[in-house]
């Protein structure tokens, strides 16, 4: 086997914690809301991942985590640190849920976390 064909794959693993949604004085009603985030998996596609639902009259508070274990080739990771982890704050609905707010975090920003930590499998 050609050595300089042989796909170096790398292992992260990271938790993403949802912990409380700030700055939304503007929502009229603050029941049922949720986080929705969408992660990479390459080629164009990507994973949703939606928290549990929350109702509260103040600030919404999830403390919801999610784990996430990876091994991927070094190219998808060299990839991914040019994307952004997508995130929106959703309220449900009797038909499916509606856009409340939204934004992003680098994905270098993550990756370059000081608790990250890179393996070479």
């Amino acid at each position: 086997m050609d050595p300089s064909h042989i796909t170096a794959y790398v292992n992260f693993s990271c938790e993403l914690r949802i912990i409380q949604a700030r700055n939304i004085e503007f929502i009229k009603s603050t029941k049922n809301l949720f986080a929705r985030l969408y992660l990479p998996t390459g080629n164009d596609k990507r994973i949703q991942l939606n928290s549990k639902s929350v109702s509260t009259k103040s600030v919404p508070f999830w403390d919801e985590s999610f784990n996430l274990d990876c091994s991927c080739p070094q190219e998808f990771l060299e990839n991914l640190n040019q994307q952004s982890l997508v995130l929106e704050l959703r309220q449900r609905k009797i038909w499916g849920s509606q856009l409340i707010g939204k934004g992003d975090i680098p994905w270098k920003v993550i990756l370059e976390a000081q608790n990250m930590e890179l393996k070479n499998g």
